[in-house]
C-alpha cells in the first residue's frame, strides 16, 4: 500500500529539475541567457542580495547588472547568499577540448615537455593547469 504525501507535491513537480536542461540552479530559475549576464558581470564572487527592491544594496545591484536582472535575482533570490560561478560548463568544456586537440597536434611534432609548454603559451594558461586538463580528459572527466 503507498503512502499518500501530507501536502500537494504537483507545484514543486512542475518546477524545473537540475537534471531539466539545465547546468546549474541560477540557469535553472532565470534562463540560459540571464544567467550568462549575471556570471559576466559578477562571476567568482559570493553575494548576499538584498531582501527588496530598495536601498544601498539594491542599488549597487543594479549598477552592476542593470534593472531587469536585479529585479529577477531579487524576486527569485532575496536575502539568500548567493556564489555566481564564473563559466557555464558546456563553454569551459569547449575550450579544454581545444586545448586537448591543440596539444595533440604539437606533440606530433615536439617532444610532450615542449608541447606542454606551447599549448600553455598559447592559451595563456600554467603548465600546470594544461596538465590537469589533459589528464581529465584521458581519464573521462571533462
Amino acid at each position: 500500500m503507498e503512502q499518500q504525501p501530507l501536502f500537494d507535491l504537483s507545484e514543486y513537480e512542475s518546477q524545473p529539475q537540475l537534471g531539466d536542461d539545465y547546468s546549474d540552479p541560477l540557469s535553472a530559475e532565470l534562463g540560459a541567457a540571464d544567467a550568462a549576464a549575471v556570471r559576466e558581470a559578477l562571476g567568482g564572487l559570493e553575494i548576499k542580495l538584498p531582501r527588496t527592491c530598495q536601498g544601498v544594496e539594491y542599488t549597487r545591484l543594479v549598477e552592476l547588472v542593470g534593472n531587469h536582472l536585479a529585479d529577477r535575482l531579487v524576486e527569485k533570490f532575496a536575502g539568500e547568499e548567493l556564489y555566481i560561478n564564473k563559466n557555464c560548463y558546456p563553454r569551459a568544456n569547449d575550450k579544454h577540448l581545444q586545448i586537448y586537440y591543440r596539444f595533440r597536434e604539437l606533440k606530433a611534432s615536439n617532444p610532450a615537455h615542449k608541447a606542454l609548454q606551447l599549448a600553455a603559451l598559447e592559451f595563456k594558461l600554467s603548465e600546470r593547469w594544461v596538465r590537469s586538463i589533459l589528464f581529465r580528459i584521458e581519464h573521462g572527466g571533462l
